[in-house]
């Protein structure tokens, strides 16, 4: 079974050994290996080595009949004559084909998961709908639910609205079924949420606006709501990330203390800038700040990647971060690579 690695040149990769070793194996020993669940090369030797001593121990009393060997035949009748992959051989009996090709499946989906569960960290999580729950660092102003005062929570990390279940129950709304939605948490954790309420609201302080949205139910015990970037971009909101004030208004203008050429500002231009581009910069310039301010970093599983907590953020220092339309910070993001 050996001899095909005998001759092999020193260049040989180990994969190509591996390969050549494993096509050596007769057919019935590649079975019984894959029955023992002995993949590698290290165990099968060791099961080779371990029938090599008990043939010798017992060589006085076996008795060796010639095999009859005929490959292309079989009991089921059913042969090819055809390479195949599994045996690693031309003729093989092909009614155990579907028998190695499920061993072979099984191992090669056990790899693939064993090696995605090793790779699997909070950060390859692309899609959180939650970011944190170090709630004393959202962005937060003060609502009404009919007569009763409620805290609510900006969140640029959560694409929805939320309402926690104590708070539902102890406001006496209802809620109805909706379809189950597994959301992430900033630690990993994660709940399916499978209930959901229409409420009305109104935030004060910043607009006297009533508001009516649909809020996916968590159970929790706390007593506030959390709103969404699809509401914050529908309504339009700014956040002062050095302040955490709010703020509504229906247009933002790019300040022109961040121009280069102030002649030529048109404020209400809106660049069209891919948000994929705009998040790559912007990850490249906090790793940059991050060498000269330890005390900058995202939020953990943050979606838009916007800090938020940091006393000395890197990025609207000087003026409100529009979520309704974030391409403007490229400008920003222009101008502190021009002063880097």
């Amino acid at each position: 079974m050996l001899a095909n690695c005998k001759n092999l040149k020193p260049e040989k990769t180990e994969e190509i050994i591996i390969d050549t070793f494993m096509t050596g194996l007769s057919e019935k020993t590649l079975l019984k290996m894959q029955e023992l669940n002995k993949t590698t090369v290290s165990e099968i030797m060791e099961i080779i080595r371990g029938s090599e001593n008990i043939i010798l121990a017992n060589r006085a009393t076996i008795t060796v009949k010639d095999p009859i060997i005929n490959e292309n035949k079989s009991e089921s009748g059913e042969y090819k004559s055809k390479w195949c992959k599994y045996h690693k051989r031309n003729t093989h009996d092909s009614s155990e084909c579907v028998k190695l090709k499920k061993k072979q499946d099984e191992r090669v989906a056990n790899d693939r998961s064993t090696r995605t569960a090793n790779e699997k960290t909070p950060d390859t999580r692309k899609n959180m709908l939650i970011t944190t729950q170090n709630y004393d660092n959202h962005p937060n102003i003060v609502g009404y639910i009919g007569n009763d005062p409620v805290q609510i929570l900006l969140d640029t990390g959560a694409d929805d609205n939320y309402i926690s279940s104590a708070l539902l129950d102890h406001l006496n709304l209802n809620s109805k079924p909706s379809e189950p939605k597994e959301i992430f948490f900033g630690n990993t954790d994660s709940v399916i949420v499978k209930r959901c309420a229409d409420i009305s609201f109104k935030l004060t302080g910043a607009s006297e606006k009533n508001h009516t949205s649909t809020f996916a139910v968590i159970e929790s015990d706390r007593h506030d709501i959390l709103l969404g970037t699809k509401w914050l971009e529908e309504n339009k909101v700014m956040i002062d990330l050095v302040t955490g004030k709010t703020y509504f208004q229906e247009r933002f203008d790019v300040p022109i203390n961040f121009k280069k050429n102030k002649e030529n500002v048109t404020s209400s231009k809106i660049l069209d800038i891919d948000q994929n581009e705009f998040e790559d910069k912007l990850n490249i310039l906090i790793d940059k700040y991050k060498c000269k301010n330890p005390s900058i970093g995202k939020i953990v599983g943050h979606y838009h990647n916007i800090e938020l907590t940091t006393n000395n953020p890197i990025i609207c220092r000087e003026y409100i971060v529009p979520l309704a339309e974030r391409a403007k910070l490229q400008e920003h993001i222009r101008d502190l690579e021009e002063k880097e």
